[in-house]
């Protein structure tokens, strides 16, 4: 049984929680500078963290996947949110009031385990940010992020060929990869040329995904906390 699946029959067993709903993309779930009133199980979809700085510009911070708990970290800690959380596409969330959420981690030491392991994942994931800022080029940071979106976008596949809808804008996509807009559309032209990638209208298509991994770097596991490893399904040997 896969962590995420441990994770789900941990739910059913609170008593109180509701079940999971779908929430359409751009659905703001709390805000910056406000007390979240729930905590968000992501059963399916993506989630989107946001900062507006002090010159009134919104800048996109994190992305959550499959499996992570949006708002635990505010619910332990009773502070109101440093970020506003947004659905990205469209989701399937479990909300939990914080009250009940704050009850069930005293109560269920299942539950104390499995957030432990989201906020090691949360703090690992901020190093392999740091680290690929520092130590890879924009280019590989943009070929991490396709690789990690064809594997968390439900993509549709034809033999080698992987077919997706970027949810981010093209901004979006650059502060996330800590690029200028007009360095992105750059790199987007060396990789078109190179025959990794093409366009048509809104569609990318991947010619190749295993040419987007990198070996010998942290390659993230976005599965949330799923046991099965996504390198065997790339057949990389």
């Amino acid at each position: 049984m896969s962590q995420h699946t441990l994770f789900s029959e941990i739910l059913k067993e609170i008593e109180g929680i509701t079940v999971a709903r779908r929430y359409r993309a751009e659905t703001k779930l709390f805000a910056q500078g406000e007390a979240a009133q729930n905590v968000y199980v992501i059963e399916n979809g993506l989630v989107k963290l946001t900062h507006l700085d002090g010159v009134g510009r919104q800048r996109i911070i994190a992305l959550r996947f499959p499996g992570w708990i949006v708002g635990a970290a505010l619910a332990i800690a009773n502070r109101s949110s440093p970020v506003t959380a947004i659905t990205l596409t469209e989701c399937l969330l479990r909300p939990i009031s914080v009250d009940l959420f704050r009850d069930a981690l005293a109560k269920r030491t299942s539950l104390s385990t499995y957030l432990h392991q989201i906020h090691s994942l949360e703090v690992l994931d901020q190093l392999s940010r740091t680290i690929e800022v520092m130590a890879l080029p924009a280019r590989l940071r943009l070929r991490r992020w396709l690789w990690i979106f064809a594997q968390t976008l439900e993509p549709a596949r034809t033999g080698s060929e992987t077919r997706i809808k970027l949810p981010l804008k093209q901004y979006e996509l650059a502060e996330l990869i800590g690029v200028t807009p007009e360095h992105l559309s750059r790199l987007w032209k060396e990789l078109y040329e190179e025959g990794l990638l093409s366009r048509r209208k809104e569609w990318l298509f991947i010619h190749n995904v295993r040419r987007l991994y990198i070996p010998n770097q942290p390659n993230r596991d976005w599965k949330g906390f799923d046991s099965d490893s996504i390198l065997p399904s790339l057949d990389l040997d």
